[in-house]
């Protein structure tokens, strides 16, 4: 059964419409479906909440916004819970941007979300941020027990900022206007690879975060010789004591580790 159009572009789907409710396709490069949210909203329509409109690319059928609740209608389905919920087709020339956009008045995406968002849409700057982390799994993701990870992208930004603020490099990369030079790149190579053989002498300790990657540009300018920091370092570390968040403290780490080498 077809849905019910109600005025213009805005159509009723019900039960009786699960040919409608299969054809709507998941925006590529749009946040992944989580389970927890689509069963809240289907407790939801048991209840007679009301659930509002999902928004649909008329030209791909791809959902911009409401992919949970499309999921919800589809179990719904299944289960014999009646429900009535809008949808509204309308052109979008980027699809994807508009459903970030809407997103991000609501439930924000995280970072990682428009990492994946980012790199479907072929923005060098965010391919190049996934390259360098791709490289350097053992600082730049997490890997959870059941095989799947995320990018520490906060932290890689700050290897790359050269100068620039956490704050800047924030807003940068969520508007989606990021941009890594080659020199830029190089840097945060240099500054990844030296983090990741300071992390290897202290595995408890997480150097890999915000607070002190800033700290270590800072501290790495009066450096004379990171491999003979390195090597005291390496006798010293049986000493190493996590600092507290603060930049100031995790400066003040590196400075005790030894003089300026």
């Amino acid at each position: 059964m077809k849905a019910l159009e109600e005025t213009g572009k805005l159509f009723i789907l019900t039960n009786d419409c699960a040919d409608v409710i299969n054809s709507l396709r998941n925006l590529v490069g749009n946040r992944a479906i989580k389970n927890e949210k689509v069963n809240k909203i289907v407790k939801s329509i048991s209840e007679g909440i009301y659930i509002p409109s999902i928004l649909v690319d008329e030209d791909s059928m791809q959902v911009v916004e409401g992919n949970h609740r499309v999921e919800a209608m589809k179990r719904c389905i299944e289960q014999g819970i009646p429900f009535r919920i809008r949808m509204e087709l309308q052109h979008f020339e980027s699809p994807l941007s508009i459903a970030r956009y809407i997103n991000n008045t609501g439930s924000k995406w995280s970072k990682n979300e428009k990492l994946y968002s980012f790199c479907i849409e072929g923005k060098p700057a965010y391919l190049r941020l996934r390259e360098l982390m791709d490289k350097h799994p053992y600082l730049c993701k997490s890997i959870y027990n059941d095989k799947s990870y995320s990018y520490n992208i906060t932290p890689t930004l700050n290897c790359v900022a050269m100068g620039r603020t956490t704050t800047t490099m924030d807003s940068t990369y969520s508007s989606g206007n990021l941009v890594i030079t080659d020199q830029q790149l190089l840097y945060g190579e240099t500054i990844i690879s030296e983090l990741e053989k300071l992390q290897k002498c202290v595995p408890n300790t997480r150097i890999f975060r915000k607070e002190a990657v800033v700290a270590w540009r800072r501290f790495r300018d009066s450096l004379k010789s990171f491999e003979r920091y390195l090597k005291i370092f390496e006798k010293k570390s049986h000493m190493w004591q996590e600092p507290a968040q603060r930049t100031a403290d995790w400066l003040n780490a590196f400075y005790e580790v030894s003089e300026v080498c």
